[in-house]
């Protein structure tokens, strides 16, 4: 049980950077920096 929970919160902290860093780029480009 642990393991999943654990593989679960790998995936979701893997999907926020993600997302993260794709606002960061449309960020960039729409703000020219």
């Amino acid at each position: 049980m642990e393991g999943i929970i654990y593989t679960n919160l790998d995936v979701n902290s893997f999907h926020l950077r993600t997302v993260l860093s794709e606002l960061e780029q449309a960020f960039k480009t729409f703000f020219k920096f």
